[in-house]
This record gives C-alpha cells, structure tokens and sequence, in this order.
C-alpha cells in the first residue's frame, strides 16, 4: 500500500512575536514621527523667513524709488476713479505692493476703491490674501483673506494707543510722547489731545530716534518721511530691526499701528503725555537728566511693559476713551526713580492685538534688520539689547553703541 506523503506544516506567528514586531514597529515610528514633525517646523520657519526677506528687499526697492526714503507707516492716499474721490488711508503693506510685484492690484486698489464717500475703501475682490505677507505658522492669517504676519518697527508707542483702536484725533504719531516733562505738555493743547498746535523739537527728535517707521503728518506739523539714511547715520542699518513677525498683527489693508507695527510700550501720565518712570513723573529735560540708556537715571526703558518684549502676554490699560485725560491710572510701582530707572509695570486687560514681537517658533522670532540682513531673535534677549535694536538714533541721546555679539 502507498503511503500518502504528509502535508508540510506552516508555521505562523505566535501571538508573543506578533506583540514584539508591534512593539518594535511603535518605537521606530515614535522615534521618527518627531524627526518628520521637526523637519516640517524647520520648513514652514524658513518659506517664513523668505517671505519675511521679499518683503525686507521690496521695503529697499522702495527707497531705491524714493531716494532713501522708506514707506510710511501710514499715509493718506488721492483715490480718483468712477466712484468719485477720496483718501484712503493706507499703510505700508499697500506702499510698496509695485515694490514687491504686485502692481496690477496696486493699479486696481486705485481703480475700483469706492471712493464715493469722501472716504476710499478698497473694494472686496482686492482684499485677497497675499502669500508674501504670512508665515505658515501664523494659523489666523495664513491662507486668509487680507492676512498679515509682519509687522514693522514704529518705536515708542503710547500706552493710550498700545492695543487699543487709535482715535481718530490721538494716532500713533513721532511726537505724541511729551519727553521734555513739566506740568505741560509740549506738543499740542494744555491736555495733549488736541489736533492744533505744533510738537516740540525736543519732543520730535527724541521720538523720531526711538523707531523707524512713522505716520506722516501734514499740517499743522511738517509731513516727516523716514529715512534709511537717518537709521544708517545714526545706530546703523545692521543693528536696527525693521521687520519682525507678530501673531496678533491686523490686516495688510490696515493702517493702525497695532495692525501693522511693532514696539515698545512707554507708560505717559494722562494729564501731560509725559513718560512715567518708576512711581515718579518723567524726571525733567529729557536732554539734561534722562536717557535712552539704563546706565543713566530715569531710563523710559524699565519702565516699559514686559509686553512690549519678544513674545511675552500682552496687557494694556482697560480704559477706552483716548481723547480724555478721565482715564484710569496706567501704572504703578514699588520702585522710585532711582539711578537704575528702576521700577515695574503693572497694567489690566489681556489684549488680542498688542503691537509687539511674537511667532509660534520655538524660543523666538525670525526679524528683518534695516539693511535687509535676516535674524532671528531670542525671546530671552536682554530688554536693554532688544530696546537698542529698536531705536534708530539712539546714541544721539547717550545710548550706548550696540554691538552685534550682543544678540
């Protein structure tokens, strides 16, 4: 009789060795799972920082146009077309859209603005989304409609402007802040709010040296249009922040200083729009006995908010009404004004559009410096050094020279 030959048996995973194989095949994923994700963050970082370089080199092609001039903060723009005429307040990201190849909707900004109110609006097929103008991981205004990551350097702010919508008789201007002290103010009416009168000198040139970008004014004060000149003559191109990002930054088409700038919040004393230092008024003259530096008494710096600094909270004043000298006290502090400046800040109510530094980049913010150089900045940045790198001309008002390794 034939004996059948036997079947060969298959062997097949036991359920110890299917569990290894998972556990193996878990591990190798969570070790390479980061890598991706890092390499990801490490892309949008820098497709941000080239954004932030188009916009860097479009801002120089800008003054190569205008003689040295940069954009201004904001300005008033002549609409004529169909509709009528009016002004359309417009603000850098608007001025140098022929800088950064986009003409054709700078030509249609002017062609179909609704201009039939005396007051130009931009009509909604203009108010697109500009890939130049955001970072990737800046989620709100990535892909968004008028979408803006960028913001540029504007100096000193107020405190009765910082995060709060600026009024249409108290803007954000190069001499709001009234640096001489006194029981007066220098610039405009006995309150500071009025919209006659003209600034100090004293009070134009300090303000002027604190940043880089301004809102050109017209009469009664001489329209002033920053210069790349007056940066590099003074603290110097490559030791000045142009650009940075800001998660809380408003729309291109905005033109308010907490949509489209950045800086450092200055406390002022309500009833004379003098910087508060410490828990005194501002110390006198600011030419004879303070200055921009900490090393000298009554330096504006320490008194300045910790949410004017790279991405730290940002509060502000709860009060709303700007035109007023009624408002609630901004300050307080438990230090006097000693040698150092000393003292904090205190201030109420979170804010969602404070014009300072921020990015969801780890440990810091990517930033554009005066003469196009890319950076990227600390969020541990000494206060002193970042103060420095936002002032224009501060070594004019004995602030010391900053140097590069300092950052």
């Amino acid at each position: 009789m034939t004996r059948r030959p036997r079947p060969s048996l298959r062997r097949g995973f036991t359920l110890i060795e299917l569990l290894v194989v998972i556990s193996i095949v878990a591990v190798l994923a969570s070790l390479i799972a980061p890598a991706v994700q890092s390499s990801r963050r490490a892309a949008r970082r820098v497709e941000c920082m080239n954004n932030m370089r188009s916009v860097g080199l479009a801002v120089l092609n800008f003054t190569s146009a205008t003689g040295g001039q940069l954009p201004a903060l904001s300005t008033s723009l002549s609409i004529s077309n169909a509709t009528g005429s009016g002004s359309l307040s417009a603000g850098w990201p608007i001025l140098i859209l022929p800088a950064i190849d986009s003409g054709a909707l700078w030509r249609s900004i002017q062609a179909n603005s609704d201009a039939s109110s005396g007051n130009a609006v931009i009509a909604s097929a203009d108010n697109v989304w500009l890939p130049f103008y955001t970072c990737p991981d800046d989620t709100d205004s990535y892909r968004q409609s008028e979408g803006l990551s960028y913001v540029v350097n504007a100096g000193f702010i107020s405190s009765e402007v910082w995060g709060i919508t600026e009024s249409s008789t108290f803007f954000h201007q190069p001499y709001l802040i009234n640096w001489k002290g006194g029981t007066t103010p220098a610039f405009r009416s006995t309150d500071g709010t009025s919209a006659t009168g003209a600034p100090s000198p004293v009070d134009l040139q300090v303000a002027l040296a604190s940043g880089v970008f301004w809102r050109v004014v017209g009469d009664p004060v001489p329209a002033y249009q920053p210069s790349i000149d007056y940066v590099t003559l003074g603290d110097g191109a490559s030791t000045t922040l142009m650009i940075t990002e800001n998660l809380s930054a408003g729309l291109w088409t905005g033109s308010s200083v907490n949509a489209i700038g950045f800086g450092i919040r200055i406390p002022v004393d309500p009833s004379n729009y003098a910087p508060l230092v410490g828990s005194a008024s501002p110390c006198g003259e600011f030419t004879g006995y303070s200055s921009l530096d900490p090393d000298f008494s009554c330096s504006t710096f320490v008194a300045s908010s910790n949410g004017s600094f790279i991405n730290q909270s940002a509060t502000v004043s709860s009060t709303a009404s700007l035109a007023t000298t009624s408002s609630t006290s901004l300050v307080t502090s438990a230090a006097a004004c000693d040698s150092g400046g000393g003292g904090d800040t205190t201030v109420t109510t979170t804010t969602t559009s404070a014009p300072r530094p921020s990015s969801q980049h780890p440990g810091g913010v990517n930033a554009i410096m005066v003469d196009g150089s890319a950076r990227f900045l600390n969020s541990s940045i000494d206060p002193f050094v970042y103060s420095r790198l936002v002032t224009s001309n501060g070594v004019s008002y004995r602030e010391r020279t900053l140097e590069q390794s300092s950052y």
